[in-house]
């Protein structure tokens, strides 16, 4: 791919430290800038349990090209928001790495998403309100949507953020 002439890569909904680090070692011997995206819970963990702030600090000492930023996504931005603001008080500098979400549009853990039959899901604005709020509130620079947002949900956004300053 990096032959081809990607930008950059995105690696998405990684649920283990141990995947993002193979990852990482992976895409640093492209050379090319990359982003690693996690799906995390309340307490700041990736879902094997590890605390994300630990996998960023560790990530970025084991990798002489480590990611340009890190993301979150999969998740409802009430998760990300509890989550970031636990991972703030711990570490701050890996905190400030972390740089972008694709949200869900609902707050139900992955556990309580399986085998659903209908898409659990919030109104537009709303979505976009609770986004863009965390762009606002914790300095996230790239948003964006997950599981259940639709056009509307991003068109919600795109208005919410074409007015904030």
């Amino acid at each position: 791919m990096a032959e081809a002439g990607v930008d950059f890569y995105k690696v998405q909904t990684l649920p283990s430290f141990a995947e993002a680090r193979g990852i990482a070692r992976a895409l640093e011997a492209t050379g090319l800038p990359y982003v690693l995206s996690f799906v995390i819970r309340r307490d700041g963990c990736i879902l094997d349990g590890t605390p994300l702030d630990l996998a960023i600090e560790t990530i970025d000492e084991e990798t002489r090209n480590p990611p340009s930023s890190y993301a979150v996504n999969c998740v409802h931005t009430s998760v990300f928001s509890a989550a970031y603001t636990l991972i703030h008080d711990r570490n701050p500098t890996a905190a400030e790495r972390i740089l972008g979400i694709d949200a869900n549009t609902s707050a139900k853990t992955p556990e309580e998403l399986d085998g659903l039959t209908k898409i659990d899901t919030e109104a537009p604005n709303d979505f976009g309100e609770n986004v863009s709020e965390l762009s606002q509130k914790f300095g996230i620079a790239y948003l964006g949507g997950c599981c259940g947002s639709s056009t509307q949900h991003i068109a919600a956004l795109a208005k919410l953020c074409a007015k904030t300053p």
